[in-house]
């Protein structure tokens, strides 16, 4: 999968996958690729929030105009600590699940 970001012209394109193989700054890459996803979930969340003001994540998503993004207060960029990373994509996953839900019971018809 690939996710795009667009800031003035041109647009860029992250990767949302790695191979282990040896490219230069390709964490970071793979980090911005994140951080653009979260903020996704975000946009969602805030535009399904303009409907339903009680609505609310189980895991809080904080979107730092500069810096690393954290959900549910866990840092979602990949590095050392697998573990960690590996709790923040499953706030990712909880709170996107609850979007869906939220969305598919109230969608009109």
């Amino acid at each position: 999968s690939k996710i795009g970001l667009r800031r003035g012209d041109p647009s860029s394109v992250y990767n949302l996958h790695s191979d282990d193989s040896f490219q230069f700054f390709g964490k970071r890459n793979f980090n911005i690729a994140l951080n653009t996803l979260l903020a996704c979930l975000a946009d969602a969340f805030s535009g399904v929030q303009k409907r339903d003001r009680t609505i609310a994540l189980p895991h809080a998503i904080d979107i730092p105009a500069r810096g690393e993004a954290t959900i549910g207060g866990l840092s979602i960029a990949f590095g050392n600590d697998g573990e960690r990373w590996t709790r923040a994509m499953k706030f990712f996953l909880t709170d996107l699940k609850w979007l869906v839900a939220f969305t598919t019971k109230h969608v009109d018809r």
